[in-house]
Formats: C-alpha cells, sequence, structure tokens
C-alpha cells in the first residue's frame, strides 16, 4: 500500500490536472488580490462573527468591523471558490482510470482495485490539503499587508486551523464525488450535481439565518447535510454551537459513508 501511495503521489504531482488547478489558485489569488470588498452569500449582522455568516473579503462601507475580524475573515472568504478546484482535480484523476484504462491494466497485473482507490485518494487528500491551506495564508498575509496589519503568530495558526478544518469538510465532499462517479459513471452527471449542492446549502442557509437568529430554532438537518453550512460558519468566524465538532462529525460520517460505498460498487464490478 506505501509503495503504491508514493506512485499516487507521484503521479499526481506530474499530472496535467494538478497544473492546472496550480493555475485556478493563481488566478483566485490574482482576483483576490486586484478585487476590493466582497461579500458572498452574507446574513446576519456583519460586525459581530457570532451573529453573521457567509464570505467576507476586504471591509465593508458604513460598518464598523474591527479590522482584525475583516483580515481573518478575508483569509477564509475564497473557500466558496476554491473548493471548485478540489473537484475538478479529484473527478479529473479519478476519471483518467477508465479513459485510460490504467485500472484495467492494473487489475490484470494482480493488483486490487480498493488498494489503487485508496492509493489515489489518500494522494489526492494531501495534495488538495497542502494546496488551500497555501492558498488561504497567501490571502490572509495579502489581505494584511493591503490593510497594514501587523498579524500576530496566534492569528496565523487560528487561520491554519480553520483552513484545516474547511479542508476536512472539503475532503469529505471529495470522497462523496468519488463515490458518485462510481455509481453514476458519467463525469458530465456528477460534476452538474455536485456543482449545485453547495449552492443550494448556500441559499437555503442565507435566507433561513434571519428566521434561525430570530426564534432560536435548530439549523434544519436539510442545510446540516450540506458542506456550504460548514464553510459559512467556518469562514465567518462563527465559532459557536459546537460547529467545530459539527464538522469534524460530519466529515468523518461522509467521508467513511462514500468510501465505504465506493469499495462496495468496486468490488461488485470486479467480481463481474
Amino acid at each position: 500500500m506505501g509503495k503504491q501511495i508514493k506512485v499516487e503521489l507521484y503521479k499526481l504531482l506530474h499530472s496535467r490536472t494538478t497544473y492546472v488547478s496550480l493555475i485556478g489558485y493563481l488566478f483566485l489569488l490574482l482576483i483576490f488580490f486586484a478585487s476590493g470588498s466582497v461579500f458572498m452569500m452574507v446574513a446576519g449582522n456583519l460586525s459581530v462573527p457570532s451573529e453573521s455568516i457567509g464570505f467576507f473579503k476586504g471591509i465593508a462601507d458604513g460598518i464598523n468591523i474591527p479590522i482584525q475580524i475583516s483580515v481573518l475573515r478575508s483569509a477564509h472568504s475564497f473557500i466558496i471558490f476554491s473548493w471548485l478546484i478540489g473537484l475538478n482535480l479529484c473527478i479529473s484523476t479519478f476519471s483518467s482510470e477508465t479513459k485510460n484504462r490504467t485500472l484495467s491494466l492494473y487489475i490484470c497485473e494482480g493488483g486490487k482495485t480498493e488498494t489503487l482507490y485508496i492509493a489515489k485518494m489518500f494522494a489526492i487528500c494531501i495534495v488538495t490539503t497542502i494546496l488551500q491551506l497555501i492558498f488561504t495564508l497567501l490571502c490572509l498575509f495579502l489581505m494584511a499587508g493591503q490593510l497594514n496589519y501587523p498579524l500576530t503568530t496566534s492569528e496565523v495558526l487560528q487561520t491554519v486551523g480553520i483552513a484545516l478544518l474547511n479542508s476536512v469538510v472539503l475532503l469529505a465532499f471529495l470522497e462523496f464525488s468519488v463515490f458518485m462517479l462510481t455509481l453514476l459513471r458519467s463525469r458530465i452527471a456528477v460534476e452538474l450535481i455536485l456543482c449545485l449542492i453547495p449552492l443550494i446549502g448556500a441559499i437555503l442557509y442565507g435566507t433561513s439565518f434571519a428566521e434561525i437568529q430570530a426564534t432560536g430554532v435548530q439549523t434544519p438537518l436539510v442545510i446540516k447535510i450540506l458542506p456550504t453550512y460548514y464553510w459559512a460558519n467556518l469562514a465567518s468566524l462563527r465559532l459557536i454551537d459546537g460547529i467545530i465538532w459539527e464538522a469534524l462529525i460530519y466529515s468523518i460520517l461522509l467521508f467513511c459513508g462514500a468510501a465505504m460505498g465506493t469499495v462496495i460498487l468496486l468490488k461488485h464490478r470486479e467480481m463481474k
């Protein structure tokens, strides 16, 4: 298994898909640097992290938001876009197995389908997490430089922690995408469905947040099963109501459930 993981890491790091992903991150970074204040899918009292959700970049005119909050929120704001790069990297990597018939060759040489799948998913998780973390830190340093804000070590570490948690949610979503790809065997259908899921989550959560805050009712389960719920809270620094544990439990359940489903489907097809 260890040898196969090294092989998959080498292949992934030297693949055209990874190079395209790097270009995608650079493009997002340029947009981040060149754009002014950007507020996407926000709701609530923006000046108080515990009372607002969404993706904030920069300083809002007419709203008294501490510069520290603005800088830290900005670092995570573009997760609303960067998850698409991770999704494309994951789906493209697994789709190439079918297109290039490498899976069939691997099985003919005595390899197990689940071994190749686990090794490839492990490689994707490592590369995606590193890219997301670097991207988030670059956004943090760029925003701090633009606003002349002196970052502290604790703020950088907090940003790293939230970035890793955002990545954990993303990795669970990527695992779900592999399950869907294995189930449907259609890259176009899977990409369409998975691009709509976070968008639907953001719309549902954004439109119902005011009512949830006013009445104190629990967030509906249909919202909590979508990744945007966790990204919208974490990116806005709304670290209350056990959101960190919720994100971890959600990610573990989704990742393990999707992984088990994928392995079952692969074994079933291998027996055929």
